[in-house]
């Protein structure tokens, strides 16, 4: 049994459409040759800058969303292929309020029988340099400390491979576990659609994604300084090359997914 016999609107047009559009790496020449009647792809890039911003501005989101050079980026193409200033912004805002009703509407993990998982789920997240002002938010609210709680504001790619979230690190790392005990209350967002055997399937092979959506809620259980990995980066036409990293691994417990209004949520985005 898969996901679509639970349900089948994943297979329709548009729920495939908008959880498709996060893993596309499109940059801003193509995300608006491919618009159509005005419509924009979402674009993880913007949405993330989008969503950071307002968690660490809050209410002087609009003061401070313009000085973000992505944005910035983003702005001057989409007016250079003619959209208005005033509705750029608001056409990402809609794709995350789309995509936040996607993944809300997925089931959770243990209604997906071929799962198979004997043990917790456990997934990796690493973190680059963009993602300063997000720390140093939490870090003001006490947030980094074992014991303490973290409702994520945006969108979290995660990947069943430690190796992978390495080389999408710079200094810190989070490894979240999703325990068995709270498997019934994990959402079971894997971006392929179909339902994989975590027990069988060849990481190596096949990369797993799963991404965790805003209002996720997580308790940090531990905390490795000096963290220290040796990992492959994939060649397109050689042999992977080894690269060594020391970072700082904050690991996570999965709690739940909170109740979100995601209206009232992005109100300051207005």
């Amino acid at each position: 049994m898969c996901l679509k016999n639970f349900f089948p609107s994943l297979r329709d047009k548009y729920w495939m459409k908008i959880t498709k559009e996060w893993t596309h790496d499109t940059d801003f020449d193509d995300l608006f040759q491919n618009s159509e009647n005005k419509k924009i792809e979402l674009n993880y890039l913007i949405v993330t800058n989008i969503l950071l911003t307002l968690f660490v501005y809050n209410d002087k989101f609009k003061r401070e969303i313009y000085t973000n050079f992505e944005i910035q980026k983003y702005m001057i193409e989409g007016i250079k292929a003619d959209f208005e200033e005033n509705e750029l912004l608001n056409l990402q805002i809609n794709n995350i309020r789309e995509l936040f009703t996607v993944l809300t509407r997925y089931p959770v993990s243990t209604m997906v029988p071929r799962l198979c998982k004997s043990g917790d789920i456990i997934v990796y997240r690493g973190f680059r340099k963009s993602y300063n002002l997000f720390f140093d938010k939490l870090q003001s609210m006490n947030r980094l400390e074992i014991g303490k709680y973290v409702t994520l504001p945006t969108f979290f790619s995660t990947s069943l491979l430690e190796d992978t979230a390495f080389r999408f690190t710079h200094q810190i790392l989070w490894k979240i576990i999703i325990p068995h005990k709270n498997r019934d209350k994990f959402k079971y967002t894997n971006l392929y659609h179909k339902d994989i055997n975590l027990d069988k399937v060849n990481l190596e092979d096949s990369e797993v994604e799963f991404l965790l959506n805003i209002g996720t809620v997580l308790k940090c259980v531990d905390i490795q300084y000096n963290y220290e990995k040796t990992f492959p980066i994939p060649m397109f036409k050689s042999d992977p090359v080894y690269c060594s990293k020391t970072v700082t691994l904050y690991v996570y417990e999965f709690q739940y997914h909170k109740k979100i209004d995601i209206d009232k949520f992005l109100k300051n985005t207005y």
